[in-house]
């Protein structure tokens, strides 16, 4: 991985908060127009040095809090099957958790190949569509 510049290590700590782009992208360069902060921070979240230091950086969060996958899972649908008030308020604090450790990351790419796959196979005709 590349060095980052400290504008840019910056942005990133600053998107680590809340994954935030803009917001971010604004903390770090507070006199641009939200829509020029919408457009650097879109670039900037599409770098590979910053992609890769994002991944690092959850996964050292992920790693110090000794925290799993499988067991966010378990908590999650420990909440799912609970009686208790506020459910959607804890579900969703989880989902913010899964996707600050970036453990989200696998279903996003197991998602992304089922909608390329074909909803149906090769479908065979004898020609009468071509037809009518």
């Amino acid at each position: 991985m590349n060095k980052l510049t400290d504008k840019q290590e910056s942005f990133v700590k600053e998107y680590l908060i809340d994954f935030n782009g803009a917001r971010a992208y604004k903390e770090i360069y507070p006199n641009v127009k939200d829509s020029t902060a919408r457009t650097n921070a879109s670039k900037l979240l599409t770098n590979t040095n910053i992609q890769d230091y994002i991944k690092s950086k959850q996964k050292k969060t992920s790693d110090k809090l000794e925290i799993t996958k499988e067991q966010i899972l378990q908590m999650v649908f420990d909440i799912a099957k609970s009686k208790g008030e506020r459910t959607n308020d804890r579900l969703k604090a989880f989902e913010i958790v899964n996707k600050m450790l970036g453990l989200n990351e696998a279903e996003k790419h197991e998602v992304k190949e089922m909608l390329e796959q074909p909803l149906f196979g090769k479908l065979e005709t004898d020609g009468d569509l071509e037809n009518n």
